[in-house]
């Protein structure tokens, strides 16, 4: 690697460490506040004709708050300050909680199948344990940032009941692959080319661009492969992992 591009990382690894630490208190403070905010809201009498109004402003502040603590999460990873142990863990187990914690930022947007069954916080469907050796949290973040890239992308069908995201988990010999197909229009060529290499890039929805470079590091932290292509009117992701 050129010089300039590792003096390029070291910045990006030190900005990214201050940022963390210098957000975590008052996001956290903030966070539960706004939750609070929330729930001394619901108890506001019916006859009160802001109510409704309210309750989704506050809403949409703590879903804007929850994109950022996403945020401060890559960031994390960009400095390269998580440490966590690998251990056995259930991989299933792992999706499942990455998608409870992203049901109330997602139920508005799009539906969410898995294992073709659709995903809500009283997801029922038995699925067998696949126990992989690997680091819990840092999982949890891949999962998080291929479906709130999902999520993104589906925002661009005009019809809310139209968008589906579909998680599939198929456990092999000797690994075990997610998919996630969306049906948000695709990936362009161009931007596909260089997917998991850009840290910043030219997104017009918001997206800082490093998601994804966070993403397939994790992948290759675990010896995994992950991939990305158009499929069926939209994108499929596929991240393999060794068991």
């Amino acid at each position: 690697m050129k010089k300039h591009k590792l003096n390029e990382l070291e910045s990006i690894e030190k900005f990214s460490g201050g940022v963390t630490h210098e957000l975590n208190t008052p996001l956290t403070y903030t966070l539960a506040n706004v939750e609070l905010l929330i729930s001394d809201i619901k108890t506001l009498d019916d006859s009160i004709e802001t109510k409704s109004y309210l309750i989704e402003d506050a809403n949409t502040i703590l879903d804007g708050l929850h994109r950022i603590t996403n945020v401060v999460e890559l960031l994390k990873e960009l400095s390269f300050e998580n440490s966590e142990i690998p251990q056995d863990s259930d991989i299933v187990e792992i999706l499942k909680n990455s998608l409870t914690l992203l049901y109330n930022h997602s139920k508005p947007i799009s539906k969410i199948t898995l294992q073709d069954t659709l995903f809500d916080l009283n997801f029922e469907k038995e699925i067998p344990k696949i126990v992989i050796n690997a680091q819990k949290n840092r999982l949890e973040t891949l999962f998080k940032v291929i479906i709130l890239n999902a999520l993104d992308a589906l925002k661009r069908v005009t019809e809310v009941d139209d968008r589906v995201l579909k998680i599939t988990i198929l456990n092999e010999i000797n690994s075990v692959t997610i998919s996630f197909q969306d049906n948000g229009l695709g990936i362009g060529s161009t931007v596909l080319k260089h997917l998991f290499q850009d840290v910043v890039n030219d997104r017009k929805d918001g997206g800082m661009g490093i998601g994804l470079k966070v993403a397939k590091d994790i992948v290759k932290a675990h010896k995994g492969k992950i991939s990305a292509t158009n499929s069926n009117g939209g994108a499929l992701f596929k991240i393999t992992l060794p068991l």
